[in-house]
């Protein structure tokens, strides 16, 4: 896991240093992913601060990604939706990500590939579900004291799930 988290990252980076407007792009992927919403319930489903997710949706607008319209039951407030090229940004993008996948798994037999697909949209939906109790853990202080250690919500007594170290594999 750590290894994916490594490898993830680092392209992450990498992609981040060529685009200054990419961590705005996944607002734009969330508002066609979820449909249209308030920026205020984007940055709550994104976990981000409001006024990041404020600089980021002005330069999606600007860009003619996103646009703002009235909300129907709040005058008051605005309701984000991808435009038209913004729907065709995301659907390039997408192409993009496939294209640039799909070496890595093009030498996996299709039962390998459907079965990692399966996988990694069930780990996805269980990362969105528990998002909040993953953030608890992940962002609590560094410490070696058990009894400063987060409480995580949720099911009690689960136990723990222990993933096997890819280093103690035999070969």
């Amino acid at each position: 896991m750590a290894s994916l988290v490594q490898a993830h990252g680092a392209i992450k980076v990498r992609m981040m240093a060529s685009d200054t407007e990419l961590p705005a792009l996944y607002l734009l992927f969330r508002l066609v992913k979820g449909g249209p919403k308030r920026a205020s319930d984007l940055a709550a489903e994104m976990s981000a601060d409001p006024s990041t997710v404020s600089r980021q949706v002005a330069s999606l607008v600007r860009s003619g990604l996103i646009e703002r319209t009235a909300d129907p039951a709040d005058g008051r407030a605005s309701v984000l939706a991808a435009t038209p090229a913004g729907l065709e940004h995301v659907r390039i993008a997408r192409e993009r990500r496939l294209e640039a996948m799909a070496p890595i798994v093009a030498d996996w037999p299709e039962q390998d590939r459907a079965c990692f697909a399966d996988l990694l949209a069930r780990y996805t939906a269980g990362l969105e579900m528990h998002r909040d109790q993953v953030l608890s853990v992940l962002l609590a202080p560094m410490t070696a004291d058990p009894s400063l250690a987060p409480q995580t919500p949720g099911p009690a007594a689960a136990a723990p799930v222990v993933l096997p170290d890819p280093a103690e594999r035999s070969i």
